[in-house]
């Protein structure tokens, strides 16, 4: 059972990611840098949590090694999600400044 409910539930459903993007479409960009913001902040958040978690198992104060193994694959896959959306940002303001007006 994981213990620590972090940053990979704030994007877990679609229905938020949609709700932002519709906000930003009507002007309001700042649904989408509160995702983002939101975003970084979990991964921070999950590193913290797996380094505590794997300094801990090797100080000997736990032998839950799936648990570290978990918090540090999580930590892992969000910081690929991060890594994918700046990407993404990158492309899209790339393809915005090669378009002629």
């Amino acid at each position: 059972m994981i213990q620590n409910n972090l940053p990979i539930q704030q994007l877990s459903s679609l229905s938020e990611l949609s709700s932002a993007t519709q906000k930003s479409e009507q002007g309001d960009g700042s649904a989408f840098n509160d995702l983002l913001t939101n975003a970084i902040s979990g991964l921070d958040a999950s590193l913290k949590s797996s380094e505590e978690q794997m300094t801990a198992f090797v100080a000997g104060e736990t032998d839950n090694l799936h648990q570290v193994m978990i918090s540090m694959q999580e930590a892992h896959i969000n910081f690929q999600m991060v890594t994918e959306i700046r990407n993404k940002a990158v492309e899209v303001f790339q393809d915005l400044s090669r378009m002629q007006i």
